[in-house]
């Protein structure tokens, strides 16, 4: 974990949360133990670094217990992280692939 997370941990420290910073492979595996949070952060997560069954139970972490879920991008996350298609996706207000390609901007020459 690099120094933009331990900025992030900081922060919320600060503003008086406690946080409890752990690895992705020591992550819930199942429900019960992503519900002992009120919000997950994953700060530069790849999906294959997070057990098997996580992807699917943050989906219902946030859609049935309706907790809290943040990511944040590094070249680990996002489309590069493996979490298109997953529930991690489905979860977010965030698409993990570029849509939209015919609506760029032309180039002017």
């Amino acid at each position: 974990q690099g120094s933009a997370t331990d900025s992030l941990v900081g922060a919320l420290r600060a503003g008086g949360a406690d946080v409890q910073q752990i690895e992705p492979s020591a992550a819930p595996t199942d429900l019960a133990g992503w519900a002992a949070y009120q919000s997950v952060v994953l700060s530069d997560v790849a999906a294959d670094a997070l057990p098997a069954s996580a992807l699917d139970q943050l989906e219902t972490y946030v859609r049935d217990l309706g907790r809290g879920l943040v990511m944040s991008g590094g070249p680990n996350a996002f489309g590069a992280g493996g979490f298109g298609g997953t529930g991690v996706e489905r979860a977010l207000p965030v698409y993990m692939d570029v849509r939209g390609r015919g609506r760029q901007p032309r180039e002017f020459t």
